[in-house]
């Protein structure tokens, strides 16, 4: 027997991810050979006109749609002709499960009466899409009619003998994350956390059967899926794919990968955003880049031509408190180092070389006085080619949001790309957490890198404070005292703020970045 598919990959207009559309491939199963029992009235879930069974298993091949089989358990709810639902006996199945009968054991029907599946739920007009949900195995849906997988049809037939074919009422998430960067596939997946701007969970009515716009009760914008730590592979493909029930409905969507490497115990979350509109009966193929979360791996002292540890990048620390086993033999400490910092003192001087597109000092207190920071306290982040996962940083509102912004003048009114005297620093404090979903694009993240200290704690290049603070680089040269002929600004955040700071050495190693 041949049998389509039942859903459809549907495109969603985002970034992150790219899918196609299902070109309807047909499928055969084997025949059904259940013997009906003739004192009952039966319903078999199966073909009609070429029409795909009732199933509530389901497996998905990227691009190509998805095949649903019923699971053991798996009961029907039939209206019957006063209007009043019943629910059948347990289906029978064929051996592939492809096919079910299901006895009615009361009530009298007529053809084109309606049959619901409701998954696990007591009730025949209402279905339960699950704010918890969980995946044991990597690319296994087979928790689809647990977590609120539902369907309806109307039955042709009469007497004791009917058929029907379901058609899907949930929408379907396939979430496919990968990485290159070894410190990322070094993690493992260990749950999926999905917020929504709306309902997507609950309690929903399902008398019509059509999901209501909105829960009866229990209503959540979150669903949680629980992983067993599922790998994170270093291309797009579905071997590690999990799986999500949603309602459906026009959502945006905030997905927080959470992972753990269980090298270090480092725990946190990558974040994408999704917004389309859910088709119900349709799986959405979701691929996510956690590349987007790698930085370089270059620290500079101020404006030098070459980062810190050209030519000796296998003993760069990338962990606190740790320095290379050379010492001093290999972080730069004077001038005759081709790291050494930019040595100009001229108050007229702007950087030359890898401070050249950082921020001026002028741009660093509009950032500092208006950029609305969020402290992003759980937002993973990884060197490129070192080291494990970090986390931690600050997400800082983009100078296109910021009202008056400018290069010509700083956001006091005083002039610091050019003013030789030490202003006092200022600060604003940080939000805990990251903006909204509807405001994210207004923002840029700086992750907490730390810096490598000139001399700390009697060691030269000692790695600090990685995840805790942030520091970086104007292209501006000030300010020039003659009590500190290497000091600078600096943009300056903990999780409590941000700040313009006056405290810079040039000598110490951080990164560099461009205004947003």
């Amino acid at each position: 027997m041949i049998m389509k598919k039942i859903f459809l990959i549907t495109t969603i207009a985002s970034t992150i991810f790219a899918v196609g559309c299902s070109n309807n491939n047909e499928v055969g199963q084997e025949d059904f050979h259940i013997q009906e029992n003739k004192n009952t009235i039966s319903f078999v879930g199966g073909i009609d006109n070429n029409q795909t069974a009732t199933r509530t298993s389901i497996t998905h091949t990227i691009g190509n749609g998805a095949i649903a089989y019923w699971s053991s358990g798996d009961k029907i709810w039939v209206k019957d002709n006063s209007g009043v639902f019943h629910q059948s006996s347990a289906g029978v199945l064929n051996t592939t499960k492809a096919k079910g009968l299901f006895n009615m054991p009361n009530g009298m029907y007529s053809n084109g009466c309606q049959v619901n599946y409701v998954g696990g739920s007591s009730d025949g007009t209402k279905v339960t899409i699950a704010a918890n949900q969980s995946q044991t195995v990597a690319n296994d849906f087979s928790h689809a009619g647990v977590s609120g997988d539902c369907g309806t049809a109307i039955a042709t037939g009469s007497g004791s003998s009917f058929v029907f074919t379901l058609q899907h009422k949930a929408a379907y998430l396939c979430l496919m994350p990968r990485s290159t960067n070894a410190a990322f596939m070094a993690c493992k997946l260990t749950g999926i956390k999905i917020i929504s701007n709306n309902a997507i969970a609950g309690v929903y009515d399902f008398s019509s059967g059509n999901l209501s716009t909105a829960p009866i009760s229990s209503t959540s914008n979150t669903i949680s899926l629980t992983t067993n730590n599922f790998s994170i592979p270093n291309i797009d493909t579905q071997s590690f794919a999990s799986y999500v029930v949603i309602a459906p409905g026009v959502h945006t969507l905030t997905i927080q990968y959470q992972l753990l490497d269980p090298n270090t115990g480092q725990t946190g979350t990558v974040t994408k955003y999704v917004s389309s509109t859910f088709v119900a009966g349709n799986i959405y193929d979701i691929k996510s880049n956690f590349d987007t979360n790698t930085i370089g791996r270059e620290y500079y002292l101020w404006d030098a031509k070459y980062d810190t540890w050209f030519g000796h990048t296998a003993d760069q620390p990338y962990k606190n408190d740790t320095y290379d086993t050379n010492g001093i033999n290999n972080y730069p400490v004077s001038s005759s180092d081709i790291r050494w910092y930019n040595p100009t003192t001229s108050m007229s001087a702007r950087a030359q070389n890898s401070s050249k597109d950082c921020p001026t000092t002028n741009e660093i207190t509009w950032y500092a006085k208006f950029g609305d920071p969020h402290w992003d306290a759980n937002e993973l982040w990884a060197w490129n080619g070192m080291g494990t996962v970090q986390k931690g940083g600050m997400w800082i509102k983009k100078k296109a949001y910021i009202s008056g912004f400018t290069a010509s003048i700083g956001a006091t009114g005083v002039d610091y790309n050019s003013n030789p005297v030490l202003q006092a620093p200022f600060s604003t404090p940080a939000i805990q957490g990251r903006p909204s979903s509807s405001d994210i694009n207004k923002y840029f993240f700086l992750p907490a890198e730390g810096r490598y200290r000139f001399f700390r704690d009697g060691k030269t290049g000692i790695m600090k404070d990685v995840g805790v603070t942030g520091t970086y680089f104007p292209s501006t040269n000030t300010p020039v005292v003659p009590s500190a002929p290497d000091g600078t600004y600096a943009l300056h955040f903990t999780k409590d703020f941000l700040a313009l700071s006056n405290g810079g050495t040039k000598k110490d190693a951080i990164m560099n970045w461009k205004a947003q």
